[in-house]
């Protein structure tokens, strides 16, 4: 016989298992009104409609076989007690698990779950926190020297986290040295003739397709180094030269986020450079007046057109008269800066020599006693600050060493510790 005949009287519904294994259906889950439909065209009653009506959804009954869903009925039947059959036999409720659990998918049959927005957590956040991860055991090397890892020359090296054993990608850092131009052979061999962006090999014929970084002091492949122009902060802070040098994409970008970033102390990294360049020693000066001018303007009522001008200047500027950024140090060479705070400073000081407020604000140096002659602590040329009380002298009046505030100062905390122990030898006593 060429074609087998089914035994049973319903059609043959095929899994959603099977039907992942079929060329012609979707794999996608049935859907039980599509089932209930096709049903419904061919006959009025199933094994797979009379599970429906029992509670069981019709996607998860065709998971069930014909011969499966017989059995099913058979045993259905036997435990039945009370439920009228269409045959006439009467049987007795049962308290199965199979009915248990009918019953209970008849109960949520017409549920839905919640959405997850609508769901009150046991435990917020907020009684447990997150933590970070653990750093991981072992970490991805270079696909070339995986086989080499199996050798005993590298079971007693940890491979590094960022790149491996051989190259490391460049990491964001100020530098603040000057590069010498390097022999480009004896440098290729350190870098293990690696690019130092991206760690791609190159045959030792081939190096000179490579491109030198001035910044980083690294050769870099053309994919890497892409000839971008940048100011070398090394070279302004030592050699005060603003000539744009070729670096990589990667030392170009970094360059460019920290433009603006007050991160350069010249106190700090070069203070000779201030009576090298003539333009930046006058830049302290005003940036010095700007911070005691500051004091006065804030205290005046009068100076709040002044005061704002101030305000829009960067805050470094006269809270630490050292620090620059790169923005700063460009401008400060072609005088921008300088004429920026010229133009701010002289009409601030000016306010304060003829308000009457501020003056009543001034010194009297008391050295000479000269009270026709107000002194004030950004008259850097004239007057001498005393590092101690912060007071204002004539600078051809002062002693170092020899403040009389600070001797009055003392003499005061000498007396105050004495009276002080007295009255601690009378509560013992």
């Amino acid at each position: 016989m060429t074609s087998a005949t089914s035994h049973s009287t319903s059609p043959t519904f095929s899994s959603p298992i099977d039907s992942e294994n079929s060329d012609s259906s979707d794999s996608s889950a049935i859907d039980d009104e599509q089932i209930e439909l096709t049903m419904s065209e061919n006959i009025s009653e199933t094994n797979l409609l009379l599970m429906k009506k029992d509670g069981m959804s019709l996607s998860l009954a065709s998971l069930y076989s014909d011969g499966d869903i017989q059995d099913r009925n058979n045993k259905m039947l036997d435990r039945q007690g009370s439920v009228t059959t269409e045959n006439g036999v009467s049987a007795s409720n049962s308290l199965s698990a199979e009915s248990v659990a009918i019953s209970l998918l008849k109960k949520f049959s017409e549920k839905q779950l919640p959405k997850a927005s609508d769901l009150i957590w046991l435990v917020p956040e907020s009684d447990a926190p997150q933590k970070l991860l653990p750093m991981p055991d072992s970490y991805p090397i270079d696909p070339d020297d995986a086989e080499d890892m199996k050798t005993n020359r590298y079971q007693t090296f940890q491979t590094r986290l960022r790149g491996n054993m051989e190259w490391a990608p460049p990491r964001p850092q100020i530098i603040f040295n000057i590069h010498q131009r390097p022999n480009r052979k004896k440098t290729m061999e350190k870098q293990n003739y690696l690019c130092a962006g991206c760690g791609t090999r190159v045959e030792p014929g081939y190096i000179s397709r490579f491109r030198y970084c001035e910044y980083l002091g690294k050769f870099f492949c053309q994919c890497c180094h892409s000839k971008s122009l940048s100011y070398i902060p090394g070279r302004i802070l030592k050699k005060w030269d603003f000539q744009k040098y070729q670096v990589s994409n990667f030392a170009h970008d970094l360059l460019t986020k920290i433009y603006t970033e007050p991160l350069f102390n010249i106190c700090d990294i070069n203070p000779s450079l201030y009576k090298k360049v003539k333009s930046l020693d006058s830049i302290l000066e005003l940036r010095q007046q700007l911070q005691y001018v500051k004091k006065f303007l804030l205290i005046c009522k009068d100076g709040t057109k002044f005061l704002s001008d101030i305000k829009n200047l960067p805050p470094y500027w006269s809270d630490d008269f050292h620090i620059y950024s790169l923005c700063d140090l460009v401008n400060a060479k072609n005088l921008q800066m300088f004429n920026q705070l010229r133009i701010i400073v002289t009409s601030s000081i000016t306010h304060v020599e003829n308000c009457q407020f501020c003056q009543g604000l001034g010194f009297i140096c008391e050295l000479c006693r000269n009270n026709s002659d107000v002194i004030f602590p950004f008259q850097l040329n004239k007057v001498e600050i005393c590092q101690g009380c912060k007071s204002c002298f004539h600078r051809d009046c002062f002693v170092p060493d020899k403040c009389p505030r600070c001797a009055r100062l003392e003499a005061r905390r000498q007396r105050m510790e004495q009276k002080f122990s007295e009255e601690m030898d009378e509560e013992d006593s």
